[in-house]
C-alpha cells in the first residue's frame, strides 16, 4: 500500500493518449527515478527475493515428492501445487529483478535503461492498477558481453543492415567491435526492370492527419485496379480503420484487414482469392511489413501510407532520444530517420520475393520530396525507377 501511494502522483502526470482503453503511461525522463521511490523499490526487491527463496524451497519439496515413492503430499495434489508454486516463484523472481532495475541508478555516462509505469483505471473504478516496466534501450552491452567478447568470429547478413548508405546505425545499436568489417553485396534483383516507385508531389501530407486519411480514401481505389494481390501498410491502427470505414462498400469487399483474421488465416484467404483470379487487398500494420512472403500475383503492388517513423511515445525510443540529446546530438536525425529508412526498405521489400516478380511500390507521403530527410530516405531505397504524381 505504501508503494502504491508513492506511485499515485505519477498517475496524474501520465499520458492517457499513449495507450488504448483505460491505460495511461508515464515514462521517466532519461530513465531517472526519484530517490524516495528508488529507496522504496529497493526494499520491495528484497521482499520479493525473500519470497522467491521460500517458494523455491516449497517447489523443491513438491518436486522430490513427485519423483520419489510416497511422500507427505498426494501425487495428484503435489502436481497441481507444483505448477502453482512454480509460477509464483517465477513471478516473484521477475518482480524482484524489475524492482531492482528500477531502484538502481545507471552507471555514470552509460546509456540508461528505460523505466516507465502503466496505469490501468480498470473501467473507471476507484482502484488503479500500476505495472512497472524496465528495458535496455540498446542491445549493445548484452551482445558485447555474451557474444562479441566470446566468439572467434561472426558473420551478420541481412538486406537491411545498412541505412542511409552507412553501417553506423547498426554498429551503435549492436555494439560491434571497432575491428568489424562491412560489405554491401549487390542485390540479385534487377530493381530497374522489376518495379517502379511512385511518390505524390502534393496532396498527401501526414502532418495533416485527417487530410492525409481523406486523400488515401479518395485515391486508393484509383491506385489499386489490378486483378491480383496488393498490400497496403499503415503506421497506425487508427488510420487503417478510418480508411477502411471511409471506402466505398463495393471496393471494401476486396479488402482483408489484419485485425479481422489471424495472420495465417489472412494470408490463406488472400492467396485463395488471387488463385481464383480475383483482386485481394491486405490492409496491415508493422507486423506485415516484414517476414511475410507473397510472391508473384499474390503481391503486385505495395502501398505504404506514410514514412514509418518510430512511435513518439515508445518508452525505449524516448529514453534513448533523451540520452542522445544530452550528448548534444540530434535524436531525430540519429534515431528516427535511420529507423524509418530501415522500416521503409523492409516494407517495400514485400514486393520482390523472387527474381521473376514485377510490380509497383507507392508511398503516399509527399515529405519524401519536400523535406531534406525525406530525400535522404528516398535515396536510401533500392534504385527503382521513380514516378511522381
Amino acid at each position: 500500500q505504501e508503494n502504491l501511494l508513492l506511485l499515485q502522483p505519477f498517475a496524474a502526470r501520465a499520458d492517457a493518449t499513449a495507450l488504448r482503453g483505460e491505460l495511461s503511461q508515464f515514462v521517466f525522463s532519461s530513465g531517472v527515478v526519484e530517490h524516495e521511490l528508488c529507496t522504496s523499490l529497493d526494499a520491495l526487491s528484497l521482499e520479493f527475493a525473500r519470497l522467491a527463496a521460500k517458494l523455491d524451497k516449497v517447489v523443491t519439496v513438491l518436486k522430490d515428492n513427485l519423483e520419489g515413492d510416497g511422500g507427505e503430499v498426494d501425487k495428484a495434489q503435489a502436481e497441481a501445487w507444483f505448477l502453482l508454486f512454480g509460477a509464483a516463484q517465477t513471478r516473484s523472481e521477475a518482480a524482484a529483478a524489475c524492482c531492482l532495475h528500477f531502484s538502481r541508478a545507471d552507471a555514470k555516462g552509460a546509456i540508461p535503461e528505460a523505466r516507465w509505469l502503466v496505469f490501468d483505471a480498470n473501467g473507471g473504478g476507484a482502484q488503479i492498477e500500476v505495472t512497472l516496466f524496465t528495458s535496455p534501450v540498446l542491445a549493445a552491452a548484452a551482445l558485447q558481453d555474451k557474444l562479441w567478447s566470446t566468439c572467434y568470429g561472426a558473420v551478420l547478413t541481412s538486406a537491411t543492415l545498412s541505412t542511409l548508405g552507412s553501417f553506423d546505425f547498426l554498429s551503435e545499436r549492436c555494439g560491434l567491435p571497432p575491428s568489424s568489417k562491412f560489405h554491401q553485396i549487390q542485390s540479385p534483383f534487377s530493381h530497374q526492370e522489376a518495379a517502379v516507385l511512385r511518390v505524390p508531389k502534393q496532396g498527401f501530407d501526414p502532418s495533416d492527419a485527417q487530410g492525409h486519411t481523406r486523400a488515401i480514401i479518395e485515391r486508393l481505389p484509383q491506385l489499386l485496379t489490378e486483378k491480383s494481390g496488393a498490400l497496403v501498410l499503415f503506421s497506425s491502427r487508427r488510420q487503417l480503420l478510418e480508411v477502411l470505414e471511409g471506402l466505398d462498400p463495393r471496393f471494401r469487399r476486396q479488402v482483408l484487414a489484419q485485425d479481422d483474421h489471424s495472420k495465417q488465416e489472412l494470408l490463406r484467404l488472400h492467396k485463395e482469392a488471387v488463385d481464383k483470379g480475383e483482386a485481394s487487398i491486405i490492409f496491415g500494420l508493422a507486423s506485415l511489413a516484414e517476414g511475410i512472403d507473397l510472391p508473384g500475383a499474390y503481391c503486385t503492388h505495395v502501398v505504404i501510407a506514410k514514412i514509418p517513423f518510430p512511435v513518439p511515445n515508445d518508452p525505449v525510443d524516448a529514453t534513448l532520444g533523451d540520452w542522445v540529446k544530452a550528448q548534444g546530438r540530434n535524436p531525430f536525425q540519429e534515431i528516427s530517420v535511420p529507423e524509418a529508412a530501415l522500416r521503409l526498405i523492409q516494407a517495400s521489400g514485400r514486393l520482390l520475393r523472387r527474381e521473376s516478380d514485377r510490380g509497383l511500390i507507392t508511398i503516399l507521403d509527399q515529405r519524401l520530396l519536400t523535406r531534406s530527410y525525406g530525400r535522404a530516405i528516398l535515396d536510401s531505397l533500392p534504385p527503382y525507377p521513380r514516378e511522381f504524381f
